[in-house]
Order: structure tokens, then sequence, then C-alpha cells
């Protein structure tokens, strides 16, 4: 077990650097031919990389050539997540009764459970939509029943327990990430190694920062505290005044942008 305030003492073990007094390990990275990219290898023999900055967010510019790239039937998945800031996984166990359009409102019910603070179980989120998405998104469920999970096949989860459930969606998951990775290799966007799914929702939470949505608003809607916001979300000045105009553009009426 790591001993609180160790002052570890690391040796190279294969893959890994271990401490002497205490369980601690770390596994070896290695540096690559690409700045701020790192290579490791797991137990079970697969590569991993590491980004120095997890910070990296979407200008809009740069979001409009992404979504440009993607196909019109899967616009949605990626729409979901600019405009609601929710984890992939949070996304893919959204049922059609889960939104409720007369309140432009959407109810996340499975989020993150963060064990850090004890927490057993979730807690919901509640999100604001814009008149736009929720247009899409009326149009895209028009034909499913309120139980019916949005981004799932309803029809190969008869008779499936809840556990199973999310171990289909955290595949359906996995494959959303595998395109967002090959939609972003079409864009212009340079250093592609800096983004995962995870980076929307940093976008989301900054373009909000941005545009003056006050801080414990932000908060709330990722379900967020105080200190992880301030650590994640950098400084708003790095937008000019036409980006956040486009961010206007995309998030629609927000918050009251439009």
């Amino acid at each position: 077990m790591e001993k609180q305030n160790c002052k570890h003492e690391w040796v190279e073990q294969n893959n890994k650097v271990v401490c002497n007094k205490c369980s601690k390990f770390e596994l070896k990275l290695n540096e690559t031919k690409i700045d701020g990219l790192r290579i490791g290898i797991k137990d079970d023999g697969t590569n991993y990389s590491v980004r120095d900055t997890r910070n990296r967010y979407f200008y809009p510019d740069e979001w409009k050539d992404f979504m440009s790239n993607v196909s019109d039937n899967n616009k949605i998945i990626f729409e979901t997540l600019i405009m609601t800031g929710a984890r992939i996984q949070e996304a893919m166990m959204l049922k059609k009764s889960h939104i409720i359009f007369e309140r432009k409102k959407l109810i996340l019910y499975t989020t993150k459970i963060k064990a850090s603070k004890q927490e057993r179980k979730s807690k919901p989120r509640e999100i604001t939509l814009s008149k736009t998405f929720l247009r899409k998104i009326k149009d895209f469920t028009l034909q499913m029943k309120d139980s019916d999970y949005i981004f799932l096949n309803n029809n190969k989860l008869e008779n499936t327990t809840e556990n199973e459930i999310k171990k289909i969606a955290h595949k359906r998951a996995e494959n959303v990430y595998q395109l967002f990775k090959r939609i972003l290799l079409k864009t212009k966007i340079k250093d592609t190694y800096n983004f995962s799914l995870h980076n929307i929702r940093k976008t989301h939470g900054m373009w909000l920062k941005c545009l003056n949505v006050k801080f414990e608003e932000i908060c709330l809607r990722l379900g967020h505290d105080a200190n992880t916001y301030l650590k994640h979300y950098g400084s708003a000045d790095v937008f000019n005044e036409f980006q956040k105009r486009e961010m206007i553009n995309l998030f629609g009426d927000i918050y009251g942008f439009a």
C-alpha cells in the first residue's frame, strides 16, 4: 500500500518504475518524434500514449472544420457532446425520455461517480438546450419510444440487464472515439494527438467561460467543483471578438446568447 508522504526511491522494473519504500508504481514513458507525446507499454503488451497537455480545446473554426468532415448520420452524437458538455459515457446512456422538450432541458441520469469524494451513485445533471439543437434531437428521436436509448441499437437490448447495457454503451463509446480520431485526421488540425473525445467537453466549458457564463453555472452544468474548474479552464482572453461571435452562432440561444 502506498504510504502517505513517502519520499519515493524509484527502481526500474520491466515496463515500470517502482518505489522501494511503498507500492506506488508508474509505467515508463518514452519520448516520440512528436513534441508533447510520449508512449508506454501496458502489462498486456499493448501500447498507450500520454499527452503532456490535456487542456487543448477546439477553436470555433477548428470545430466547424471537424464537423464538415462528419457524415450526416454521425453529426448528432458530436453535436450532443459540444452542446451539452456531457462525457461520452453519459451521452451513451441517454434515453428519449431524458429530454424534456417543453422545458428545453436534458437530464443526464447516468453521470460519473467520483469515488475520491465518496460518491456511491450518480448525481443527475440538468442541462439547458438551444432551440436549434432541440429541433435536431427531436427529429432524430421522432420514431423512438420514450424508453429507447438515443445512441444505442435498441433492437439488441431486449432482455439485457443494466450492467450489460452499460458494457454495450462502453463499447459504443469506444467506437465513437475511434470515429472521432479518424475524422480529425481529415481536418487541417496539426496536433490531432492532443485531442480525445473529452476535449469536446473541455471546449464546451471553455466557450461558456469565454461568453461570461458564471463559473457556478458552468460547474453545475459539467458536474465540476470549483477547484476542478479553476485547474482545467484557462484564460478566455485567448479568443478574439470574431471567435466569440462564432461561438454564439454555434451555441445558439443557450443562456440567451443569440
